[in-house]
């Protein structure tokens, strides 16, 4: 839901998803795209829908039984250190 309601207000800013431009992208300068008229049907649309997100969001965080699970799996899988050897992981990453 947290992606939802940031790529969705990304889409609202933004009608081409892009932020940055990528030309200046390759000078080694992040150049911002400016913002889409707020005002235009998609924008609307877009900003309307980030809007559901994050509703949706508030409701989720102030579920017990989600705040249980979010810090069982906490617990479970953020609590594990990184293994030092990632060789055997290599494959799955597609790194060469």
């Amino acid at each position: 839901m947290t992606y939802g309601s940031t790529r969705a207000r990304r889409y609202a800013n933004h009608t081409s998803g892009r932020k940055y431009d990528v030309a200046g992208k390759e000078k080694g300068k992040k150049v911002a795209l400016p913002r889409t008229n707020p005002k235009d049907a998609a924008s609307l649309v877009k900003a309307e829908a980030a809007e559901v997100f994050r509703g949706f969001l508030e409701r989720v965080k102030a579920d017990e039984k989600y705040l249980r699970l979010a810090e069982r799996h906490r617990e479970v899988y953020e609590s594990q250190p990184l293994p030092e050897d990632i060789s055997e992981f290599e494959e799955d990453m597609d790194v060469k």
